[in-house]
């Protein structure tokens, strides 16, 4: 970032907005944080000898245990960004958008970073999450073939479906029964560089709909349309790849919307079906829990 220079710069969240209350006070004829400014502050703290009996005027109680250490941070920042002045917004700026915006200037791609450490913490089979998530894709490419579903969005949910599908399965390092609940619990809680708040939470809901009931599904997702072709689509891969082993699907196989029924129908082959009985005892099974939820699943058998 220093190579490429500065036309401006721009700080965000607690330290930075103290700082600038802070300076306003003390120098009201600044609007933003300077260099000078705060070498003036962290005088003014060591002749006091704490940021409490410095008493800083616009500085809340809340932040007297962290001023000094945020002060020094941003000294530092600016010393080695070669900064003279900063502007502060009032936005906040997370963590994970700064870790994706690094990782696409450098063309690497922080979340594939995550997913494949978190694929080799929780010992996940790496044939098994392809071989997902490749179905899955598939599914979800035939759902929105019909639909007038953008190039970009189809790609964005393509790529959710990838990752909800490469570690759909680290819950099993914990336990096996009722993995896909403990696999959605660390995807919504853990600590995920270059993922949004907003993206664990949505793999979280395909993980945790994969499986299972589908009734607990109606609260989760509500109308995402999206949302529910991407469950499906992840649910039907769980289901044709259960063997764990390479198959081969039938050419004629299709998914599609039934805008009569509000549901979705699977157009398969008999003479397939017939020499998969658990994945057809599956697909039974999976009409049953789409029906529970008012979307109905019909199997179409050629």
């Amino acid at each position: 970032m220093r190579r490429e220079g500065w036309d401006f710069a721009v700080g965000t969240s607690g330290s930075a907005k103290s700082i600038r209350d802070v300076l306003a006070a003390e120098m009201p004829q600044e609007a933003d944080i300077t260099y000078k400014g705060m070498r003036a502050l962290a005088e003014r703290i060591i002749e006091a000898g704490s940021v409490k009996k410095a008493k800083f005027e616009n500085l809340k109680p809340e932040r007297i245990e962290v001023f000094a250490g945020g002060l020094a941070v941003m000294m530092a920042a600016f010393e080695e960004m070669k900064l003279d002045r900063m502007t502060v917004t009032e936005a906040a700026l997370r963590d994970g958008v700064f870790y994706d915006l690094i990782g696409r200037g450098l063309n690497e791609d922080m979340r594939g970073q995550t997913v494949a450490e978190f694929q080799h913490r929780y010992h996940v089979s790496l044939n098994q999450a392809k071989r997902t998530a490749e179905t899955a894709q598939t599914f979800m490419d035939s759902l929105c073939h019909a639909k007038n579903v953008t190039v970009q969005e189809l790609a964005l949910w393509q790529q959710y479906l990838g990752r909800a599908a490469a570690l759909h399965e680290i819950g099993l390092d914990i336990a096996h029964t009722g993995y896909h609940k403990h696999s959605a619990y660390i995807l919504e809680n853990a600590d995920m560089p270059g993922f949004s708040r907003k993206e664990q939470t949505i793999l979280a809901q395909l993980v945790i709909g994969h499986r299972g009931d589908m009734k607990k599904m109606s609260g989760i997702i509500g109308t995402n349309e999206m949302l529910w072709y991407a469950v499906l689509s992840l649910r039907l891969a769980a289901l044709f790849c259960r063997s764990r082993q390479d198959l081969s699907f039938p050419k004629n196989m299709q998914l599609r919307t039934d805008t009569e029924s509000c549901g979705f129908i699977l157009r398969i082959d008999r003479e397939w079906l017939e020499r998969h009985p658990l994945i057809a005892d599956a697909l039974e099974y999976e009409s049953v829990q789409w029906q529970k939820i008012n979307m109905p699943f019909k199997v179409e058998v050629v």
